[in-house]
């Protein structure tokens, strides 16, 4: 037996079920009728994070300039791979910051030492 979905009328002719003159069934499933709710989440929510390698080659890079471009880096790419984990700036301005940290180590010590000599 088949029923119509916005009144509940049997539409293969037999004599069970809901008939035309019973008017509008109100448990008839229509998207119309009904709306439907948001789904319950099935799955686990995971929130966003800083990336610890981002957050240590900041921290490295005022004190130890390779070291903290290093990790840099690979927090960067962390960040930049997986869109759960934050800490995409901090990681480039630990670059930054280790760039020129290794700069600035090559100019006031290599050059005056290559110069005495």
């Amino acid at each position: 037996m088949s029923f119509c979905e916005n009144c509940g009328a049997n539409i293969d002719g037999s004599s069970a079920g809901p008939s035309k003159s019973s008017g509008p069934n109100p448990l008839a499933s229509s998207p119309s009728a009904f709306p439907s709710a948001a789904p319950a989440a099935s799955y686990p929510v995971r929130s966003s994070r800083y990336s610890g390698l981002a957050i240590a080659g900041f921290v490295l890079a005022f004190f130890c300039g390779l070291l903290g471009l290093i990790l840099s880096i690979y927090g960067y790419q962390e960040s930049r791979d997986d869109p759960y984990v934050d800490g995409e700036g901090l990681a480039m301005a630990g670059i930054i910051i280790s760039s020129i940290h290794i700069l600035f180590g090559l100019l006031f010590v290599v050059v005056p030492t290559c110069a005495a000599l």
